[in-house]
């Protein structure tokens, strides 16, 4: 409940910076502070009653030290030669838990700082809403996700609006290392040759509820025959594992994608002057949606596919704020204080493993 009343307080206060016309050089120190007072939070939480935390930990302290490391070893707990490549260099300055997860939690969070810096119109709220969304599950639990995303985002969206492919690659692999789910960020680089126009986004969604109604086995069919699906995500997809449950199309976070996704749509004219990377945006985030519908009967894997352009809600969400005028965006802000703090409240759910679930949870090796 302490945490609950500070993200709302720091709700309000972000609106208000937002509305008020502080000056940008203490907008810019403000931001900072509160990007490096999040990041030690996160970095010194109690690991133990996160869930995938334990892992980590577990991973780190069994982790050999740098200089055994060699292409032969596996990393334990997960799959990323890369991620392991970075928690072995950590455990080079030293063997303590919480200063591992104090450097991955700075990191994260200063790769989070500057795409907020650099593409989000309105900082504060960008990051209350990312808070609301993605902090708990991301980066007191799947920190691998939540060093990669960022990372990818951050010099991928520059990557792909100039046209850069080599470096956009570069960076998805060095994503890819961190966490093998950034290969879904790859078809991005399209958003160059296809610009979806709005009705390719309306006619789209109505598309996806018809493929996930009337496709689902042939969905499954590909998912289960997938080598590649199988080596990426078998405890998600595999009958009889824990992790793979179904969700129906009633989920609401189906709906609530396709409510911004619309309406940042629908007030294209008056967006796109406003925000550089619109199009692209727009793209990713219709790309996103469309996962979460089509793959809604494996709830785990429409949720950590569509995550990574579902990050872009930081710059959308807060965009509507400039043409919203009088009673109707005093309406949308009160609707988003309700929305993010509900948010907020429900994903900060810690969960502590048992010894066996934390044994369980190592061999899944995913």
């Amino acid at each position: 409940m302490f945490y609950s009343i500070l993200f709302i307080l720091y709700l309000v206060f972000a609106i208000y910076l937002e509305l008020a016309g502080v000056t940008f050089p203490t907008k810019k120190k403000l931001l900072g502070l509160t990007f490096l007072v999040v990041a030690l939070m996160v970095g010194f939480r109690s690991y133990y009653v996160w869930a995938d935390s334990g892992v980590y930990a577990y991973s780190f302290t069994t982790a050999p030290s740098l200089w055994d490391l060699s292409f032969a070893t596996v990393p334990v707990g997960y799959s990323e030669s890369g991620f392991y490549l970075l928690t072995t260099c950590i455990k080079a300055i030293t063997s303590n838990i919480h200063f591992y997860f104090l450097v991955i939690s700075c990191l994260s969070f200063w790769l989070l700082y500057k795409f907020d810096k650099k593409y989000c119109l309105f900082p504060f709220l960008a990051f209350a809403i990312y808070m609301a969304r993605f902090l708990a599950g991301r980066n007191n639990m799947q920190i691998r996700a939540g060093l990669a995303i960022p990372l990818v985002l951050l010099f991928g969206t520059k990557y792909v609006y100039q046209k850069q492919f080599y470096k956009f690659l570069a960076i998805i692999f060095v994503g890819y290392c961190l966490h093998h789910s950034m290969l879904i960020a790859l078809p991005l680089y399209l958003a160059n040759y296809i610009k979806l126009q709005k009705k390719h986004i309306y006619m789209g969604i109505i598309v996806a509820f018809g493929i996930a109604l009337l496709g689902g086995a042939t969905i499954k069919s590909v998912i289960e025959s997938s080598d590649f699906i199988q080596d990426m995500a078998k405890s998600y997809v595999e009958e009889g594992s824990e992790k793979k449950y179904s969700a129906t199309l009633a989920n609401p976070m189906i709906y609530y994608q396709c409510l911004f996704l619309l309406l940042f749509t629908f007030y294209e004219n008056k967006l796109k002057g406003k925000i550089k990377y619109y199009y692209l945006i727009r793209s990713a985030y219709f790309y996103s949606t469309f996962l979460l519908i089509i793959l809604y009967d494996y709830a785990i894997i429409a949720g950590r596919t569509s995550t990574i352009f579902a990050t872009y809600e930081m710059i959308i969400v807060p965009s509507l704020l400039f043409v919203l005028k009088g009673s109707l965006k005093k309406f949308y802000l009160c609707f988003l204080l309700v929305l993010y703090s509900f948010f907020f409240i429900q994903n900060w759910k810690p969960v502590q493993l048992t010894q066996i679930e934390l044994q369980q949870a190592i061999q899944m090796d995913k």
